[in-house]
């Protein structure tokens, strides 16, 4: 937990999911995991991300990224989301489910 302005904000799970031919999975990692991996590694309160894959759903990409808090991760302006979301380029997928999991 961090203390911020006098409450205490407890980690933040983020969960992404995209979809995508498993043939192209291996250049989809690459490039988001340089540009999205590589963005994130900048920013104030990131602490990790991990992507799975499921056995039963190939062509479904889960993305875990933990967050300090919740107030560091909505740091992140949707300008910066539209720029890091360009520079994937053809490799640009959008996001099929999300959700938030608060660390208890």
């Amino acid at each position: 937990a961090v203390r911020f302005r006098g409450r205490v904000e407890r980690m933040v799970v983020e969960e992404l999911h995209f979809l995508l031919d498993p043939a192209d999975r291996d250049q989809f990692l690459e490039v988001e995991g340089r540009v999205w991996t590589g963005f994130l590694q900048t920013c104030d309160g990131f602490i990790d991300k991990q992507r799975w894959v499921t056995d039963d759903d190939p062509c479904r990409i889960v993305v875990m990224i933990w967050w300090n808090s919740m107030e560091q991760w909505k740091r992140i302006s949707p300008e910066q989301v539209d720029e890091v979301d360009a520079r994937m380029g053809e490799w640009l997928r959008p996001v099929d489910f999300f959700r938030a999991h608060h660390v208890l």
